[in-house]
């Protein structure tokens, strides 16, 4: 239903322009790369997803965030692509929310995060795992 909403919308808000400019007849003239790329994009979110099961949910925020300040430098210096003083300025204030956002959504209200739980010597016996098996 979602999927339908926003088709809708899309062809309500962008249909008349990507009729006017004949859009669709690069899909229907390059079939192979719009295949690609839908490809690609199902690699990214099945990436997406062993990196919130293996590292965690915060690790994926981190390395996007990483990766797309990479991206703006790259554009901005090495390919030349002009930033305005708005963007930078944008761009600068997103990150300094992101930052806060995850500092302070992080941390409890006492102090350091750990992500490690503690076991008593007891406990991590391999002598008690019959135990708590039965």
């Amino acid at each position: 239903t979602v999927s339908l909403a926003l088709l809708v919308a899309s062809l309500t808000i962008e249909g008349q322009d990507v009729l006017s400019i004949e859009a669709l007849s690069k899909v229907i003239e390059y079939p192979h790369l719009f295949l690609f790329a839908a490809c690609l994009g199902t690699v990214v979110n099945y990436s997406s997803y062993l990196v919130i099961k293996s590292c965690g949910a915060l690790s994926l925020k981190v390395v996007t965030t990483l990766r797309n300040i990479a991206l703006v430098v790259y554009g901005a210096f090495v390919l030349g692509e002009p930033v305005t003083s708005s963007q930078g300025a944008g761009y600068t204030l997103a990150l300094v929310g992101f930052v806060g956002y995850s500092y302070y959504s992080g941390a409890p209200a006492g102090g350091k995060v750990s992500n490690y739980v503690q076991v008593s010597p007891s406990q991590a016996s391999p002598d008690n795992d019959h135990e708590r098996k039965s």
